[in-house]
């Protein structure tokens, strides 16, 4: 899939790879970046469900669509281990795609691969729910995000500034 990259967004991941901490941030010819959204410009022929124009976050993991992860859906990040997404455009496969919702822009989906879906399986894991204490560390993108879907939740929070 050809994506126009129309917003992209950084976190702490990305900063390791600058690093070189993680990832493949040593060779030159590396285009970074984890997080983005942006609209379908082009496709194979053998990709189905998805259509020219659509709306679309580029996920992390690009070879993992669902299910138990494996060494090998593991195997290729977006902007570590695969072509990032700070790019006019990037090819990813179909399996990288969420389809975006109208009610979000660019930027706003932008945020969402990483930070959101770190945040979504601590509320997971933690058994978030209705009356729940919940602690978060700092106010970053994660802690953020995870204070908005435990408040979703009906959660109490006890959010702690450490610093």
């Amino acid at each position: 899939m050809l994506i126009r990259i129309r917003a992209a967004a950084l976190n702490y991941l990305d900063l390791a790879v600058a690093r070189g901490q993680f990832g493949q941030a040593d060779d030159d010819a590396f285009v970074p970046g984890t997080d983005g959204a942006g609209e379908i410009v082009a496709m194979g022929d053998r990709v189905r469900g998805w259509r020219v124009g659509e709306r679309v976050i580029v996920g992390l993991i690009v070879d993992w669509a669902g299910g138990s992860l494996t060494p090998l859906t593991g195997q290729r990040l977006c902007g570590v281990t695969f072509p990032g997404l700070l790019a006019e455009y990037a090819v990813v496969p179909a399996s990288a795609l969420v389809k975006m919702t109208d009610a979000l822009s660019f930027t706003q989906a932008a945020t969402l691969p990483i930070a959101a879906t770190t945040a979504w399986n601590a509320i997971v894991a933690g058994d978030v729910r209705s009356g729940s204490t919940f602690v978060t560390q700092g106010t970053g993108g994660v802690s953020l995000f995870e204070l908005s879907l435990a408040k979703a939740a009906c959660a109490r929070d006890r959010h702690v500034v450490i610093g």
